[in-house]
């Protein structure tokens, strides 16, 4: 089946309406379908319609985004890769797609004739890699239909509308910066694509969004530094990870909307109202949720992804009644509201003890001046694993924190070791614990 392109949908009743503002230049939807049209058509002249994906260095810019909505006009999905990715990276993200198009050589396109305006609804649309956070990375593939039921529910939740704009403030290479995009071009709204150079405060004090994404460490940064500037927003989305108690005081004020999503599922499947920071919220319209006897989060979603890709195969493992069974822990309150308090995958032995790193990290956020923290199994010689935690604070006290941590945790729980959290690299939402355990010191026990 095939539906009508959301880009086309809104030029057709609304063409002088501003589509994004590119740094300072205002584009009309009719415009800009114009633009997408031209790329579509040196798409098909240079491309079979083959079903293959475009490898795309998803950049959050103008030119990046008229690409992409041209592929899906052209029936190819499109393979969204980290532009900060070394040569090496990106070539090793290439051959795991086996076959695949590029647009290294777009200068050589030709005009060709395009008329049409749709999508097709049910064919692969994104190949995402997940953060892997816990893990290696794994390669999500969404339809179209996926991909808008998520957004479309979303905008429901936040009752969205054409007279709304949205920041862009998350790389389009994650399936939260994507969300921005659909969500904006659904509703109609007006979409803020600022220069990647400009500062996070910058931006919020230039373009003043009524919509906007954050991660933690952003929040943070914004209400340290230029916190008036987050007065504009009408729903401030919040997901990436748990905040901490200690951020969740400082943006009390605000209306920020927690969720909870993965790139499997298209992005978020719960939220809260504006200003609820209590737990991650009910359900959203177009998902289920619900926990298993062991706490482990189960999802139904009509954005629930078409399945892995691997060995240019296409596939995903559901329980016996239909649903998806993450690697998440959780429980949902009398009224549904899902509290998340954990990964199953995360979870090490020392010394014949489990221990989960997320418990130690939730004692930790709850300390004063941690904004943030991670906690890694190292190997060591007598125990097997032991914990080390990288903590994001103004002052680190390796004994305070030990001290502290005892009053809430038996011992065998408590880090060996804390360290100064890294900086996050370019694009990077969160921690990756594999990265992190690889700084710990050789030989540090």
């Amino acid at each position: 089946m095939i539906t009508a392109h959301p880009i086309a949908a809104q030029a057709a009743s609304r063409a002088d309406a501003i589509a994004l503002i590119d740094g300072a230049a205002a584009i009309t939807y009719g415009q800009w379908l114009a633009e997408i049209q031209t790329m579509a058509s040196r798409i098909d002249a240079h491309l079979p319609r083959d079903g293959l994906p475009i490898v795309l260095p998803a950049a959050s810019t103008y030119e990046t985004l008229t690409t992409f909505w041209a592929a899906l006009m052209t029936r190819h999905p499109v393979a969204l890769l980290s532009p900060h990715l070394p040569a090496e990276g990106m070539q090793s993200a290439r051959d795991s797609l086996i076959r695949y198009h590029t647009m290294q050589d777009k200068k050589e396109f030709r005009d060709h004739s395009q008329s049409d305006l749709d999508i097709a609804e049910d064919a692969p649309a994104t190949f995402i890699w997940t953060s892997g956070s816990a893990g290696q990375p794994k390669i999500v593939v969404h339809t179209w239909r996926q991909l808008a039921a998520s957004a479309a529910a979303m905008n429901t939740h936040l009752r969205a509308s054409a007279s709304d704009n949205w920041l862009w403030s998350l790389p389009f290479f994650h399936v939260s910066g994507l969300g921005i995009v659909l969500r904006a071009a659904l509703a109609g709204g007006m979409l803020l694509i600022p220069p990647s150079e400009m500062s996070l405060e910058k931006k919020f004090r230039r373009y003043q969004p009524r919509f906007a994404s954050l991660v933690a460490a952003q929040l943070d940064r914004l209400l340290e530094v230029a916190p008036e500037t987050l007065s504009t927003c009408r729903a401030i989305l919040c997901g990436g990870g748990a905040f901490s108690p200690a951020l969740c005081v400082r943006a009390a004020h605000l209306p920020l909307v927690m969720s909870y999503g993965l790139t499997e599922t298209g992005a978020a499947v719960t939220a809260t109202p504006p200003g609820d920071m209590s737990n991650s919220g009910l359900a959203l319209p177009h998902a289920r949720i619900r926990t298993a006897d062991d706490g482990t989060i189960e999802i139904q979603a009509d954005s629930l992804m078409l399945g892995y890709f691997e060995c240019d195969m296409v596939s995903k493992s559901l329980t016996a009644d239909g649903w998806f069974r993450t690697t998440d822990l959780g429980h949902l309150d009398n009224k549904g509201n899902l509290a998340v308090i954990g990964r199953s995958d995360t979870i090490f032995i020392s010394g014949g003890e489990n221990i989960d790193p997320i418990e130690i990290e939730t004692h930790l956020k709850a300390l004063p001046h941690i904004t943030d923290a991670v906690v890694v199994g190292v190997p060591h010689p007598r125990f097997g694993m032991r914990p080390v935690a990288f903590v994001q604070t103004p002052n680190l006290e390796e004994e305070a924190l030990t001290t502290a941590l005892k009053e809430r945790l038996p011992k065998f729980k408590i880090p060996d070791a804390f360290l100064p959290m890294p900086p996050l690299e370019s694009g990077q939402l969160k921690p990756s614990r594999a990265v992190l355990a690889g700084l710990v010191p050789q030989h540090w026990f």
